[in-house]
């Protein structure tokens, strides 16, 4: 049998050098996989016909994004935290149809007077607003100013505001869409030590008393994690995420001059992901799924979407990021009702002590810290999954970088392979067939497979060739004589996470 040729035919006389030209060589066989990102929100109707709902649109930047779901919508605000720390990789949005319901709001009561004027400083989240007051300006006169910084400053309008009537010195926010993903914003008067509200201003936050934790919005915190977990995750997806900063992300810091704190509250209504569902199951490549719904539907139908992407004949791969804040204690129950490999939440609640920390993580809540400048920072990024089906503790998926890292080892093992046997012939190992065929054997498919592991090895993936070499097994199939059987058994490189010392001094 002549070699195998694509594009010249052995029938072919006509004189004289005639060269087809073979790429299956030429690219590097450690392919690579770019990362493609979706995030989920709502559109505001003012820019909603310029978007289909429920198709995922690709965008570059974030003012490209308020242009078209809306400035002050919930996708523009979570796509200005994604660019944030992420302007490379590739992300999509995705508008989901507002549920039926009610938008979060909080309202401000303002009391006193400001005997000798200043600046007045509002942070809706980490928005801020400011406006200054003249000596004498009474509650009413405060109301009034921060209601016209709120219509007219910058970012124009991403919060509707409504000023009390009959001169009441109240102020109302609500959220731009109904629903219960609002709840928790946090409303303060100042947060850096030099904007406290001028002497004798007194105000008053509707609904239970808040309790201090980051100012950002959980649903811009997990845009912003998605970001950095994408743009350093397509690099090196073994590589641990500790340390690097959250972008936009803010620590808690308590109330200036002792005044409360305020939370947007009475959000009601979640939207049906069941048509998101339909339009995931599609053949499109999403690495990170980052949705701002933390209830536990909405979370049951991504984590099917995810189950459904990880299974072999799909393989589409794809994790969901999402951000919680709350107590410890409200983190910790959340952690222990999710048990699944594809979801990884940040809890953004206040500061934890190390062993508050440590409990989290045995509940599947990823932690985060703050440094000396005010940023956050990742202290161990984990998923929900903690026992396997029998109930017993199972490391095998703790940390997030373990699905990532598989994740680019499937990827990259089947690019391997297509490239080296794309259109070969299958025979037994030992048979006598002639040089330059498109024909290959078990044993020569298990000569790729340790090249490819060395490889895998070369990029910090894997490690203990010996033992891969050892445990690798390559068979014909008995039932299917066009198939070949691979178990590949590679150790996937870990990351120093805890380094315990002892110290033995003497004296």
């Amino acid at each position: 049998m002549a070699m195998s040729f694509n594009e010249i035919p052995d029938n072919w006389r006509v004189p004289l050098v005639w060269a087809e030209i073979d790429p299956s060589k030429a690219a590097p066989f450690a392919a690579g996989m770019p990362w493609r990102v979706l995030i989920l929100g709502y559109a505001l109707n003012a820019g909603a016909h310029e978007v289909a709902t429920s198709k995922p649109t690709r965008v570059t930047n974030a003012a490209q994004a308020a242009k078209i779901f809306g400035a002050g919508s919930l996708l523009a605000a979570q796509a200005a935290a994604w660019f944030k720390g992420n302007t490379t990789t590739e992300v999509h949005l995705l508008a989901v149809p507002e549920p039926q319901g009610a938008p979060a709001s909080q309202t401000l009561t303002f009391g006193g007077s400001v005997p000798e004027g200043g600046v007045v400083t509002l942070y809706v989240g980490f928005t801020r607003y400011r406006a200054y007051v003249a000596p004498g300006a009474s509650a009413r006169d405060v109301a009034m100013a921060l209601y016209a910084a709120m219509q007219g400053g910058a970012p124009p309008g991403p919060w509707p505001t409504t000023l009390g009537e009959n001169d009441e010195p109240t102020l109302t926010i609500s959220a731009p869409h109904p629903g219960s993903y609002a709840d928790g914003v946090m409303v303060r008067l100042g947060y850096h030590q030099d904007e406290a509200p001028p002497a004798g201003l007194t105000v008053s936050f509707s609904g239970s008393p808040a309790t201090d934790g980051s100012p950002t919005p959980d649903y811009e915190i997990s845009a912003a994690l998605s970001g950095i977990i994408a743009f350093h995750g397509e690099n090196d997806p073994a590589r641990p995420f500790q340390s690097l900063v959250i972008p936009g992300m803010r620590p808690p810091r308590a109330g200036l001059r002792g005044l409360p704190l305020g939370r947007l509250h009475g959000g009601a209504g979640t939207p049906d992901l069941m048509e998101v569902a339909a339009e995931l199951d599609k053949d499109t490549q999403y690495h990170l799924i980052v949705t701002p719904w933390m209830d536990t539907a909405s979370l049951a139908v991504l984590k099917d979407v995810a189950e459904n992407r990880w299974h072999a004949l799909v393989d589409m791969p794809a994790q969901i990021i999402g951000a919680k804040g709350g107590t410890h204690t409200e983190l910790g129950e959340m952690g222990d009702s999710h048990n699944s490999h594809h979801l990884t939440i940040l809890g953004t609640g206040g500061t934890h002590t190390a062993q508050e920390n440590n409990l989290l993580l045995f509940d599947g809540i990823s932690t985060w810290y703050p440094d000396a400048d005010g940023d956050c920072r990742i202290q161990r990024l984990i998923t929900t999954y903690k026992v396997n089906a029998w109930g017993a503790e199972d490391l095998a998926y703790l940390d997030l970088n373990t699905p990532l890292t598989l994740t680019y080892l499937r990827h990259s093992y089947k690019v391997w392979m297509a490239r080296c046997f794309p259109r070969h012939k299958l025979a037994n190992d030992g048979a006598n067939f002639g040089y330059g065929q498109a024909i290959t054997t078990p044993k020569e498919i298990k000569g790729e497979t340790l090249a490819w592991f060395a490889a895998m090895e070369r990029l910090g993936l894997v490690e203990n060739l010996d033992q891969f070499r050892k445990d690798l097994h390559v068979e014909r199939a008995e039932k299917d004589p066009c198939r070949v059987n691979v178990y590949l058994p590679p150790n996937l490189v870990n990351q120093l996470r805890v380094l315990a010392v002892q110290i033995g001094f003497r004296l």
